[in-house]
């Protein structure tokens, strides 16, 4: 069987936080979504193994675990970042999405976690300073060259998000 994100060695330094259902990732892509990450699905012999499944397949103790725990525990991950979080809706919301539209994830059940704000933010610890200025609006792609943070930023807010949720140290 071919390898998937969460058993591959590549993605092990973007682990945020295991759960009893979900494994939450990094995405590579941060800019200007600071914070965006996504929750992967852990193989289930009793309730699927990730492949091609539907929302419907999972369990409700799996979508609680996503919709409460995960949900909420990302907010204050985001909050540590420091996004202003409250109050939620006026100055900040966190989209959260079905994409399991990769064939070379083999349609594998996942949800990204896309942090939306309204007020430009800086982390200044890795001095970067991004807005979403699509705020009000969809979701939109930025230019591919806007995405790119290198390895070290990307840790900064790893371990920012993990030390959070009291998720992965290392």
């Amino acid at each position: 069987m071919e390898s998937t994100v969460a058993d591959d060695p590549k993605y092990l330094p973007y682990i945020i936080k295991e759960y009893t259902h979900w494994t939450l990732f990094l995405h590579k892509k941060q800019n200007p979504y600071v914070g965006r990450c996504y929750a992967w699905w852990k193989k289930d012999d009793s309730q699927g193994q990730g492949e091609n499944m539907r929302p419907s397949d999972l369990s409700r103790q799996a979508v609680f675990e996503l919709n409460q725990t995960v949900f909420d525990e990302v907010v204050d991950a985001c909050r540590a970042l420091g996004h202003q979080v409250d109050p939620y809706g006026e100055n900040f919301l966190l989209n959260m999405a079905y994409l399991a539209n990769l064939a070379e994830h083999k349609h594998y059940m996942h949800w990204h976690f896309v942090p939306r704000f309204k007020e430009p933010l800086a982390v200044g610890k890795i001095g970067l300073l991004t807005a979403d200025h699509e705020w009000g609006q969809h979701y939109a792609k930025p230019a591919l060259g806007e995405y790119e943070l290198d390895e070290e930023k990307l840790r900064f807010i790893r371990l920012t998000m993990a030390k959070a949720i009291g998720g992965k140290f290392y």
